[in-house]
């Protein structure tokens, strides 16, 4: 157990970096280009290093308290089911983004995933897949309407992102520790397609629409 929560601490620490580098080049994005889309995705991945900077902070907590078993897993059980909720909020917004991206240029609307009240992490786990394969979905449709090498990228980020989760799914109906180790490497790789994303588009000054 200590195992993990190790490996969680760490991950989530190096994860909050990376998702806080990308919002904050998201805000420096939407400045530059006045393009609402980084908005959005300013306000998902905030939401996101928020979520794992506090994951963080109470693993860290968790570990340094010689805690009984059962409050420790009691105490992850709880962190991850906030932790799913905070997830898809930060899905609908991305998705929203896109849905507003598509209705300013005339090219397609979809109304915007609703997410029931959650329950269980598990059915957290698979709105959380349903949305982003709605955001999957959409940003394959931006892509073939302009074949930029930015959207390419968006698309790729995001598909990576939606493997990730089917593997948490996965990892947590099985037991996996490897899978769930699998899952955290996954997400990483699709957190860095966005992090060259707002590089490309801060660095080149241009109105660039993702």
């Amino acid at each position: 157990m200590r195992f993990i929560l190790t490996l969680t601490l760490g991950t989530n620490a190096i994860g909050a970096l990376i998702l806080f580098s990308i919002s904050y080049l998201s805000f420096k994005a939407l400045k530059m280009t006045k393009v609402r889309f980084f908005l959005f995705l300013f306000l998902g991945f905030s939401i996101l290093g928020v979520d794992s900077f506090l994951k963080a902070v109470i693993f860290s907590i968790l570990l340094a308290t010689p805690a009984p078993r059962v409050v420790m897993y009691v105490s992850t059980l709880t962190l991850s089911i906030l932790s799913t909720l905070a997830e898809v909020f930060a899905y609908i917004l991305i998705a929203l983004g896109y849905t507003d991206y598509f209705r300013s240029y005339g090219k397609l609307f979809l109304a915007a995933p609703i997410v029931p009240v959650l329950a269980v992490h598990l059915s957290g786990l698979i709105i959380a897949i349903f949305l982003l394969l709605y955001i999957v979905f959409q940003a394959f449709t931006a892509y073939v309407h302009s074949r930029k090498r930015n959207q390419l990228l968006v698309m790729v980020g995001f598909s990576t992102i939606l493997l990730s989760r089917i593997l948490r799914l996965i990892a947590i109906t099985a037991f996996s520790d490897s899978l769930f180790i699998a899952s955290n490497l996954v997400y990483f790789a699709g957190l860095l397609c966005f992090l060259i994303v707002v590089l490309m588009v801060t660095r080149s000054g241009k109105e660039t629409k993702v």
